[in-house]
């Protein structure tokens, strides 16, 4: 295992920055973003300028989210291969399908296709990235901080993302924005390639082949199911206000280029949260928030039943995302609840579901809303959140997971 410096008393980003195999990870997970966030608005305009269909443009945000779940029911068919290899193999194989859809003439239905499809290797891209985290960074701090860095990442580039995209489209046609993003997946796999070292996977210690070997029985025990679920409804309960942004806004009779300043508000929101989580809390501090952090992701969209202008709308949606740093809590608990050789398949399987979930969030909200307003939508999926938290939240308490904290950290 890597050294990594100690950490401090409330944890510190630089310590796991000095490490240059995390480094060079971080900086293929920004190149990588930026391409991803630029690919889904390219190909949402491509999409509604061959066929004048919303339906269809809107699907190519979906697809990015629901072939998730495939992707991690494959990963642990994928355990043998060693974590370069397999990142790279993922990223190539995204950019490769990218410079298909550039292609003049692909049929919309192959671009929606090629979509999905590239979508399945992103779990199991960042599954194979989360495992490898505690040998570069160590079991405790390090692991926690990393996947922080990796979160306000995402966060961050989603809002970069979406202004170089639009200055892209406006000097650059759509298929050559295409192959822009395809050339992104290949210098984040040449930055792996030569930043990170071969690291082998993990012996599972049963015989190829077996149930037990391959089975995703084990991500599922009583331990780490709750943490699983808990990772999974609250995000799922919390995109409500995110996927109205729209509908919301002409409501109160504003364009609906106004609804851009809610989907600002939320991933600068998430990145403020994880900020001052380790900013403040140390890391027995940031379990024993985990459910109230995670609570107040669905308290403040509460808010929206008394119908708030755009500013009081905005300022609801930040504080609701500032609460994200419940996952800094989360991610130590589900890293000490799984031994070394599950944790590819665990996180691999926690990524996906997350994002499938996420995506059905977007859906119930959407279809919610055909029958009644936002203001009746978002908070009544706030509740039915928040129920499924405190349903959820006694057993996490009673976890064994729960006992150990940063000041005394283990592998499992």
């Amino acid at each position: 295992m890597a050294s990594v410096a100690p950490a401090s008393p409330h944890g510190c980003y630089r310590q796991v920055l000095r490490n240059r195999q995390f480094l060079c990870l971080v900086v293929a997970h920004t190149v990588s973003m930026l391409g991803t966030t630029i690919a889904t608005v390219a190909l949402a305009v491509l999409v509604f300028q061959r066929t004048a269909s919303p339906l269809l443009s809107a699907l190519t945000f979906a697809l990015g989210f629901t072939p998730y779940l495939l992707g991690g029911l494959l990963s642990p068919r994928l355990e043998h291969i060693p974590a370069r290899r397999l990142m790279i193999c993922c990223d190539l194989f995204q950019g490769t399908g990218y410079a298909v859809m550039a292609l003049p003439g692909v049929p919309v239905a192959a671009l929606l296709a090629l979509l999905a499809l590239g979508s399945v290797a992103g779990p199991i891209f960042a599954g194979t990235r989360a495992a490898l985290l505690p040998e570069l960074l160590g079991d405790g701090d390090g692991f926690v901080l990393g996947r922080s860095v990796l979160r306000v990442i995402s966060q961050s580039s989603q809002i970069l993302g979406l202004a170089l995209a639009s200055a892209l489209l406006l000097l650059v046609p759509t298929h050559g924005v295409l192959l822009v993003v395809a050339a992104t997946s290949a210098a984040s796999a040449l930055l792996i390639r030569l930043g990170v070292k071969d690291h082998p996977p993990v012996d599972p210690g049963v015989a190829p082949g077996t149930e037990d070997d391959r089975s995703l029985r084990a991500v599922f025990t009583e331990g780490r199911r709750r943490l699983l679920v808990l990772g999974w409804v609250v995000p799922m309960a919390a995109v409500a206000p995110e996927a109205l942004a729209v509908p919301y806004v002409r409501k109160l009779g504003l364009p609906a280029a106004s609804a851009g300043m809610l989907l600002w508000a939320a991933p600068t929101g998430a990145v403020l949260g994880e900020l001052l989580t380790v900013r403040l809390l140390n890391g027995a501090g940031r379990i024993r928030a985990v459910i109230p952090l995670a609570a107040a992701t669905l308290i403040a969209p509460l808010g929206f039943a008394l119908e708030p202008g755009l500013p009081g709308a905005a300022l609801l949606l930040l504080l609701s995302c500032a609460g994200v740093g419940y996952t800094l809590g989360l991610d130590q608990l589900l890293l000490e609840a799984t031994p070394p050789p599950l944790r590819r398949r665990v996180l691999s399987v926690s990524t996906s579901g997350l994002m499938f979930w996420q995506g059905l969030g977007f859906g119930l909200a959407g279809a919610g809303a055909e029958l009644e307003p936002a203001r009746i939508v978002i908070p009544t999926i706030s509740i039915i959140g928040l129920v499924a938290l405190m349903r959820l939240a006694p057993g996490l308490r009673r976890g064994p997971a729960i006992r150990s904290s940063s000041e005394t950290p283990h592998g499992v």
